[in-house]
């Protein structure tokens, strides 16, 4: 997703991996 949360997506995976970014 684009909220940055502790998900993995298919292309999303290499920063949306336990990088909280709403913090």
């Amino acid at each position: 997703s684009s909220d940055g949360s502790t998900e993995r997506r298919a292309g999303e995976s290499f920063r949306t991996v336990r990088i909280p970014t709403n913090i």
